[in-house]
């Protein structure tokens, strides 16, 4: 806990100066809250509601008073994708901040481990980058942050950061970073 304190302390300053940055520019002025709403059925407890973060996001500590195992999520929409860096929906977070490879949560802005230890904070041990060689048909991340094949037209970041589209001509360098989340037990 020290620990997240400390970063979080630290990061303070720079939050501020992002702040004042943007009610400088006024980039955007925020107009309305959409209006969130929850409901569940009476047998369910250990839910913990917070206006900064989504209600399933302790979903590991709900509890049915019948001993029950399954709860069913109902939702007015489809996710438009389950992969949280491009989906735009509120239906994919609820059900996201559900799921086993959800590892930090945000309530009151604060971004805790929740089911590994905190790779972040654990130094070099759990985190290497590194140069690799990729060719036309390997799998990859775009510069749009979508997953897809290597092939000519792809727009990608190379090894140096800058932006490319690919031409179809050989193998490209590019970084890799791979991160080792250590799990603690959960159900």
């Amino acid at each position: 806990m020290q620990t997240q304190r400390r970063v979080r302390d630290d990061k303070s300053p720079a939050y501020h100066v992002v702040q004042q940055e943007f009610a400088e520019d006024v980039v955007s002025i925020p107009v309305f809250q959409r209006v969130e709403i929850d409901a569940w059925r009476s047998n369910v407890s250990g839910i913990r509601t917070d206006a900064t973060e989504y209600t399933t996001a302790n979903l590991q500590d709900w509890i049915l008073s019948d001993g029950g195992d399954t709860i069913v999520i109902g939702l007015t929409q489809e996710p438009d994708s389950m992969w949280g860096l491009i989906a735009t929906l509120s239906a994919q977070r609820l059900v996201e901040r559900g799921g086993h490879w959800r590892l930090v949560h945000s309530v009151q802005l604060r971004f805790p481990a929740r089911f590994a230890k905190a790779a972040v904070y654990l130094g070099k041990r759990f985190r290497k980058k590194e140069s690799i060689t990729v060719r036309e048909g390997d799998t990859i991340y775009d510069a749009y942050g979508y997953r897809t094949q290597l092939e000519s037209g792809v727009v990608f970041i190379d090894g140096a950061g800058d932006e490319v589209t690919y031409a179809g001509q050989g193998a490209v360098n590019m970084k890799q970073l791979t991160v080792k989340y250590v799990l603690t037990p959960f159900t």
